[in-house]
């Protein structure tokens, strides 16, 4: 755990998108027919339209001017106007090439774009997007002009993609979402298709500001499709922020891997939170008929999901974003001190002859200021992914 220096900042009044229905696939066969599980909804997060943005038509993250391409925001602390810019915005155009690529020189600053396709994100297949990407692996550079680096504190990207993506900033890597940990070639495939609401999120991440430099920036994003699916889709922010903010609510993104149970990858699973005197409230659980499955989840809980987002077994493995709004069961605001969040999956029937699913614990001071946490405290880590938790 690490207090949060230039890594993140409040989000104050911006949009909080988080996993609020089932996805849009649920498991059948061995676990039961998908009938089971109750019908799933079509639907989009609350607040984004089909385009994956907000009612207004943008990702609104608080703090400065929404700036286009290029066009830093206002800083409200009368500073340098690149503390707070916006420098890359949703729905920015981007340049784009399409097919295999022999290296990553295309993430380059100095690196030559000027024959790439350009159009505005989203970009995409089988989307509603602003411009159609063939299928196939694309490589996508977004440019964006800084005029004081020293003054950006702080930076926060939040990604939009399916279904696998690996980001890069002037050239050094900040961001893998829905990718192995290992390799950069543009054949690769993500690591699971990217079903129900999971390609309509903007992960976040947060990239060192160290990287930026002055003058021409580039924001470099490789675009990865699962072997069994083609659509596609790519939209970002970028902004500068301020690492002294505390946000508004505990965020945590985690992504479950799968480890070859018997019903794998069909699995159910819960994130819950915990304090020194035990169960706090439930955050997340899928598998609505499956619980049972759930043991550590169950002891804990007593299966108590009040205000949770709940969903059926899962059919693929994928990335959960869930929010803790800071307080209890009771709506009685959280007092600060140490918390632990808890995460559980299982591929198999564990009340039974099965062992337990994976587990981990991530522990977390509140109240302690801005904090990123990026590793698990406890438990099987080896079984999970992308973990971030951002808490004030």
């Amino acid at each position: 755990m690490v207090a949060l220096a230039a890594a993140g900042c409040g989000e104050q009044g911006g949009l909080h998108i988080v996993d609020a229905e089932p996805p849009s696939e649920t498991a059948a066969d061995d676990w039961g027919a998908d009938e089971d599980e109750g019908p799933a909804d079509e639907g989009l997060p609350p607040g984004l339209d089909e385009g994956g943005l907000d009612d207004e038509g943008g990702l609104d993250d608080g703090g400065g001017d929404d700036g286009g391409n290029g066009e830093a925001g206002g800083d409200e602390g009368g500073g340098s106007e690149d503390a707070l810019a916006v420098f890359v915005a949703p729905g920015d155009a981007w340049r784009y090439n399409s097919g295999a690529s022999d290296s990553i020189d295309w993430t380059a600053v100095d690196f030559d774009d000027s024959a790439w396709d350009e159009g505005p994100a989203p970009l995409g297949l089988d989307f509603e997007v602003a411009t159609e990407l063939p299928s196939g692996p694309s490589q996508l550079r977004a440019t964006f002009n800084v005029s004081d680096p020293s003054s950006v504190t702080g930076l926060m990207l939040r990604l939009r993609r399916d279904d696998g993506a690996i980001v890069w900033l002037n050239g050094g890597e900040v961001f893998r979402s829905n990718m192995a940990a290992n390799g950069v070639d543009s054949e690769l495939t993500a690591l699971s298709r990217a079903i129900g609401f999971d390609p309509h999120h903007y992960y976040r991440a947060f990239p060192d500001p160290a990287l930026l430099q002055a003058g021409t920036n580039v924001l470099a994003v490789s675009l990865h499709p699962h072997a069994k699916d083609d659509d596609l889709v790519l939209d970002a922010m970028l902004r500068g922020i301020d690492p002294a903010a505390p946000p508004e609510v505990m965020s945590l993104r985690v992504r479950t891997l799968g480890y070859d149970g018997k019903y794998g990858p069909k699995h159910v699973g819960a994130i819950w939170l915990e304090d020194a005197d035990g169960f706090v409230r439930t955050l997340e659980v899928w598998g609505d008929n499956r619980r049972e499955h759930l043991v550590a989840w169950r002891s804990a809980s007593d299966e108590n999901d009040v205000d949770a987002i709940t969903g059926s077994t899962r059919k693929v493995h994928g990335t959960h974003e869930v929010e803790w709004e800071l307080d209890d069961l009771n709506g009685t605001p959280a007092s600060p001190g140490v918390y632990t969040i808890h995460v559980e999956y299982t591929e198999a029937n564990s009340n039974g002859s099965a062992d337990p699913g994976p587990e981990i614990s991530v522990e977390f001071e509140l109240g302690a200021g801005p904090t990123v946490v990026m590793s698990a405290t406890s438990g099987d880590a080896e079984e999970f992914a992308e973990l971030l938790l951002y808490a004030p």
